[in-house]
């Protein structure tokens, strides 16, 4: 998937639906990853609200990874904004 695409994809996302946004982002950001050989893991409170179906519920995406910086470096392309530590979009 290029950015152009990538992009596209997250501007359509249904922002009614949370959990279902925010899954798909990081399918979105974990698909742009592949290429440099990047497995994200998805930790905290996103995969307690995978494992439960949605009975619990968050506000982030929190990775664990390796490559830092082509993360950053793919988060800034896709528009997300760094504010600290987090990135937003």
């Amino acid at each position: 998937m290029k950015i152009g695409e990538a992009k596209r994809r997250l501007s359509s996302l249904n922002r009614g639906n949370k959990y279902e946004t925010m899954i798909k982002t990081a399918s979105i950001i974990t698909k742009m990853l592949e290429k440099y050989n990047i497995k994200p893991i998805i930790v905290g409170g996103l995969s307690v609200e995978i494992y439960t179906q949605g009975d619990f519920s968050t506000r982030d995406i929190d990775f664990v990874s390796d490559g830092f910086s082509i993360i950053e470096k793919l988060l800034l392309s896709l528009e997300f904004i760094k504010d600290g530590r987090h990135y937003y979009r």
